[in-house]
């Protein structure tokens, strides 16, 4: 068998079709004494943990039912079987999960195993232990988040066991470092050994939790979380283990479920918690964006301490914004626009990327849809738009480069507006030379045309003309260019006379440039006006 890896080809010492009719112990005896010669194309470690792998996905009762040969093969092979019966799994192949728990604690109840002897020569990975481990937890994972295929419920008890066993262990002898985990906290969490065996925990944990019968309230329990397994994270937690605090953040509707008190007597004694075990937690809860309104007043002090906080991953700061625009949306009283609010302390730093992506989050919210009035519809429009107002008092008439990006950006917010009033002209007017900052010229132009399509009507006609005359001052527009012949020709329809001065206008200053796409229009309203003048 062959695998490939770029332009290297692996090639295993043994055909896949022969490795299924050895017997186990014949295969094991080969794991354990084969060595590559390292030469091009010619049978290599690497092709033979890569047909490992193949035989444990495609036949997992083969190497399940008889493991005992496999109890002291090197690290990248029982690697990459953990990562074939993953596979497996996956594809709906059925293993007894009784055998392979059994001898996986086996594996790793040795000596050996914990003291790095299982490490093969020329394993260009250098697998070690705790590669072993995180397949354990990653194959624990998935044998529990799909209750239509899931590890049966018998075999729940020695795998709590054997996950108590390794991760008791493991945390006094992780063969891993944490310098990354500051960087990505998220990411860290999902491929790192601890985050492997812990979000197994959880998963399992849920598993659990969601068979049991439910109990009426009088009868309730105080905590749903089965004991061992709360013990396990809680053991991790007080170790200090960087994960468990990213995924108490990460989980935390799910460990509210299965133990509220616990979680939030946690989360309180956080406040006083190292910045960077703190941090990490906050990177967890913020990496989700449903945040759900009845955790908000008991996260205050901590979002408090998130905008002060210098964190070293860009992700961080972008998300904290995103939940106070959330915040601020479904109305928490903390998010408000008032003085000593969370939101107030965010916009106070004045930092363009913080305003900038609290817009785009809004922007992300559904615009205005006559059709579709209701009374909660149209109070996040109004909310919305009184933040824009909010920005617009701000920055008055002068305001700094950072502050007209923003202005760029908050034209968005025009999808918002119902009609056009004097009041949101103004708004657009003030951000209107800078539009372009952020290449919005179109959208602007795509928005006001949405403003035509409300009604014919002098009025709108005059703010649009005036919108228009204000941008082309600055910049010419000509990306879809049938939006600017709309408006134009709309104002021209429907404009007083000072609107279609402003319209004579903007043509000439497009006709200046070279661009006469507008010049049939001005044309024929021209031809008009001189008609009606006879």
């Amino acid at each position: 068998m062959r695998t490939s890896g770029g332009l290297v080809i692996h090639e295993s010492p043994i055909p896949l079709d022969t490795m299924e009719e050895l017997p186990n112990s014949d295969l094991a005896d080969l794991l354990r004494t084969f060595r590559g010669r390292g030469h091009w194309q010619e049978p290599s470690i690497q092709g033979l943990t890569g047909a490992i792998l193949a035989l444990a996905s495609r036949v997992p009762g083969k190497l399940v039912d008889d493991m005992h040969p496999f109890k002291d093969v090197g690290y990248p092979y029982m690697t990459n079987m953990l990562y074939g019966l993953k596979d497996a799994w996956k594809e709906k192949r059925e293993f007894h999960w009784g055998r392979l728990t059994e001898f996986l604690s086996e594996y790793c109840s040795q000596d050996r195993f914990w003291s790095g002897e299982f490490k093969v020569q020329d394993d260009e990975y250098n697998t070690g232990y705790s590669h072993v481990l995180g397949e354990i937890g990653s194959l624990v994972q998935d044998a529990t988040q799909d209750d239509d295929w899931a590890m049966p419920a018998e075999h729940h008890e020695p795998c709590i066991a054997l996950l108590k066993q390794v991760c008791e262990k493991y945390f006094e002898n992780p063969d891993q470092d944490d310098n990354g985990i500051a960087r990505d906290p998220i990411t860290h969490t999902l491929n790192s050994t601890s985050g492997k065996l812990l979000t197994a925990s959880l998963y399992l944990s849920l598993k659990i939790a969601r068979t049991q019968p439910e109990s009426n309230e009088e009868g309730k329990n105080e905590t749903i979380w089965h004991p061992q397994l709360r013990a396990l994270f809680r053991d991790a937690k007080s170790r200090n283990v960087p994960e468990s605090f990213v995924l108490i953040g990460q989980y935390i509707a799910q460990l509210n479920y299965l133990d509220e008190a616990w979680l939030w007597t946690t989360i309180d004694g956080f406040q006083v918690a190292d910045e960077a075990l703190w941090s990490q937690f906050m990177s967890g809860y913020l990496f989700s964006s449903r945040v759900y309104a009845d955790f908000y007043p008991k996260m205050i002090t901590h979002y408090s301490r998130a905008i002060q906080f210098s964190a070293e991953s860009k992700d961080f700061r972008e998300r904290l914004v995103e939940h106070c625009a959330l915040g601020y949306m479904a109305n928490i009283d903390e998010f408000q626009l008032r003085s000593g609010t969370i939101l107030h302390a965010l916009i106070k730093q004045n930092q363009a990327a913080d305003l900038v992506k609290l817009i785009h989050t809004f922007e992300g919210r559904p615009r205005f849809d006559p059709k579709k009035k209701d009374a909660a519809r149209s109070s996040l429009f109004e909310s919305i738009l009184a933040f824009w107002r909010f920005l617009y008092d701000k920055f008055g008439q002068k305001p700094t480069e950072d502050e007209r990006v923003v202005l760029s950006e908050v034209v968005k917010l025009t999808m918002f507006i119902d009609v056009l009033t004097e009041e949101y002209t103004e708004w657009i007017l003030q951000a209107a030379p800078y539009v372009q900052k952020r290449f919005n010229a179109s959208r602007l132009l795509e928005l006001l045309t949405y403003q035509i399509k409300r009604g014919e009507s002098e009025e709108i006609a005059g703010y649009i003309a005036r919108i228009m005359e204000t941008m082309t001052e600055h910049y010419l527009p000509d990306y879809r260019d049938e939006h600017v012949r709309q408006i134009v020709e709309f104002v021209y329809d429907n404009g007083d006379a000072s609107a279609k001065e402003l319209a004579d206008s903007v043509v000439d200053k497009y006709a200046r440039a070279g661009m006469h796409f507008l010049r049939q229009i001005w044309e024929k309203y021209n031809d008009q006006s001189q008609e009606r003048a006879m």
